[in-house]
């Protein structure tokens, strides 16, 4: 499911979604993997979710090498 169609879903079922949210037609995130800027409502949810745990990944290990090297 689009990002875009979850929060319409939710805040048609009575949540309360984040003005903020709304907008998000105007954010991109950089894909890597596909090389390009993909608008984030357009991203499917998992996509979302699995870029936010990689990005996470990727400073828990920069935060380890810091501690490392001190």
């Amino acid at each position: 499911m689009k990002v875009y169609r979850l929060i319409r879903v939710l805040h048609h079922i009575g949540f309360k979604v984040p003005s903020d949210l709304w907008q998000l037609k105007d954010k991109q995130y950089y894909s890597a993997s596909n090389g390009c800027w993909l608008p984030i409502e357009q991203m499917d949810i998992f996509h979302v979710i699995r870029a936010l745990a990689k990005t996470q990944k990727k400073g828990n290990d920069n935060e380890r090498d810091d501690r490392r090297y001190g």
